[in-house]
């Protein structure tokens, strides 16, 4: 009977170390092969609207970053200031209107030239094709197509020139509207409307932008 009850409990005992080592053995696989997932736990804060301030305690000048002096690039009257000191402006916006007489007399002059250059340089042309047909039959001198050929050289060289003065008038007559170069505000206005501003000085300025 104790021998029986002896080997009762040997059984027993081998059963519970194979279950242990079944048990081990299943967790080391687990750990192995099906590692769990660590969470990630995070803070959270309802979302506010608000301003964002950044204090500065310091005594000392505030400089704008940037800032341009508006001058004038024409002569003349200022007939009209379209902004005020302390204004805000944007970029492109017309500033201030100058009497724009002078200007645009010289532009009419200048298209009035160009026209007449464009007409003698017709003139030459066909005074030129007409001796270089003469020529080829013998019916005028070399030097009478010489000539008409440096007429119509000179006659294109007085259209180019016309040309020119045309483009720089219409470029002066743009100028007697003063537009905003950059975003910004008023801070100095030193003229005023009726005054004479002469574009001869050393850049006069009709106001500066920061």
């Amino acid at each position: 009977m104790n021998a029986l009850a002896k080997l009762w409990r040997n059984v027993w005992i081998r059963r519970l170390i194979y279950l242990i080592v079944l048990l081990a053995a299943a967790w080391l696989i687990k750990l192995v092969f099906f590692p769990s997932k660590a969470q990630n736990n995070y803070i959270t804060a309802p979302v506010t609207r608000g301003d964002l301030e950044q204090t500065v305690l310091a005594t000392g000048i505030v400089k704008p970053y940037k800032q341009v002096a508006v001058g004038a690039q024409v002569t003349g009257e200022i007939k009209s200031l379209k902004v005020k000191l302390g204004q805000t402006v944007k970029q492109g916006e017309l500033l201030a209107v100058i009497d724009s007489r002078t200007q645009r007399n010289t532009l009419q002059t200048a298209q009035a030239q160009l026209n007449s250059n464009q007409a003698a340089l017709e003139k030459a042309q066909l005074d030129f094709n007409r001796q270089k047909m003469m020529l080829a039959e013998g019916a005028t001198s070399k030097e009478n197509y010489d000539s008409a050929k440096a007429a119509l050289a000179s006659a294109k060289a007085n259209v180019d020139q016309s040309r020119v003065n045309v483009d720089t008038a219409k470029l002066s007559l743009g100028y007697t509207q003063v537009i905003a170069p950059i975003d910004g505000v008023i801070v100095s206005l030193p003229v005023e409307d009726g005054q004479t501003i002469n574009s001869n000085q050393s850049s006069p300025t009709l106001m500066t932008i920061a």
